[in-house]
């Protein structure tokens, strides 16, 4: 999806008019586009997420040795938002602020109860108010993307993060309960060795291009970048298992052979066709993102860090039905 020039700043209102015009105007960013994924912190969670993959910590630093959290990266998100450290807004557009009252409450349900007491056969009503943050661990996160033409670098901010409801098999299943506004990044929480990181997830997740707003790059889209500067050697292209794929290997990653078995009803006979499909960015409608998410809640302080990125294909069945997306190669960070 392309937009409008001049409604960028209203889907962009984290990002002040100088940042932005700075990213868009800068003729190093090739691509940019914002995507909201869901995630979880967990390393085993029961929740079907739509497109999530897996999460892996990599690294837990916590201060109460003797009674760690079980779910420190969920708890310090909540503790955050429920201290109303980080800005509130009831919409994903942040254009619609919450007071930390009024975000409170957004987060919370409120039900009717009605009891009878078989004595005095006496109907009761109880107003009781179920606390909807503490339930959680999905979260929808905003992030722009953007690919940086002179380093050849993918890069990405966290924009805003929102707490989840409910859930389901489709992405619309999970209701954010408010959005909280996420500090500007600090290159010094990209580290891991650094101090200023206690936590770090590693996140793989799929994600849909009919998902990504592209702000900038619509008629070059990211796949058609990572097409050509692969098979011109520009960039390294890399296995799932982070492995370097030979250079005499790469024109391979652009193509498939098949056998096509035909049977001929009248001759009883069976012919076999060796076919050869080529790769186009046409071919290609998902990407499977590797990326690392640092977090420091005590400067209340969210960000993330691109590991790997693959344009995926679709795998089917023989009745078309969708088994699997399968990448054709890694972007690695180098």
């Amino acid at each position: 999806m392309r937009i409008p020039f001049f409604l960028l700043v209203l889907l962009l209102p984290f990002l002040s008019p100088a940042q932005y015009d700075k990213l868009l105007q800068n003729k190093d960013i090739l691509w940019a586009a914002e995507a909201k994924v869901l995630v979880s912190f967990e390393p085993q969670t029961e929740a079907n997420i739509p497109g999530f993959l897996e999460a892996i910590p990599v690294k837990l630093m916590q201060e109460e040795n003797f009674n760690p959290s079980p779910s420190p990266v969920t708890q310090g998100l909540i503790e955050l938002m429920e201290a109303g450290r980080w800005p509130a807004f009831a919409d994903a557009g942040l254009t619609q602020p919450l007071s930390r009252e009024a975000a409170r409450a957004q987060m919370a349900q409120v039900d009717t109860i009605i009891t009878f007491d078989p004595e005095t056969y006496e109907e009761k009503m109880m107003v009781v108010r179920n606390e909807m943050l503490g339930s959680t661990s999905v979260f929808a996160i905003r992030q722009l993307w953007y690919y940086n033409g002179r380093t050849d670098n993918l890069e990405s901010l966290v924009l805003a993060i929102a707490p989840t409801w409910d859930g389901g098999d489709t992405e619309a299943d999970y209701r954010p309960l408010a959005w909280f506004k996420v500090p500007a990044a600090e290159k010094k929480l990209f580290k891991l060795e650094s101090k200023a990181v206690p936590y770090a997830t590693f996140l793989k997740l799929d994600l849909s291009e009919r998902d990504l707003t592209v702000l900038k790059g619509a008629d070059r889209p990211l796949k058609a970048i990572l097409f050509d500067h692969v098979k011109s050697g520009r960039i390294n292209s890399y296995d799932g298992a982070g492995q370097a794929i030979p250079p005499a290997q790469v024109p391979t990653l652009f193509s498939s052979v098949d056998t096509i078995i035909t049977f001929d009803p009248e001759t009883y006979e069976e012919t076999i066709e060796v076919v050869q499909w080529d790769f186009n960015p046409e071919d290609v409608g998902n990407y499977r993102l590797k990326q690392t998410l640092f977090f420091d809640p005590r400067q209340g302080k969210l960000q993330c860090r691109p590991e790997a990125v693959a344009p995926t294909i679709a795998i089917t069945d023989e009745y078309g039905q969708l088994k699997y997306f399968q990448p054709l190669f890694y972007w690695k960070r180098e």
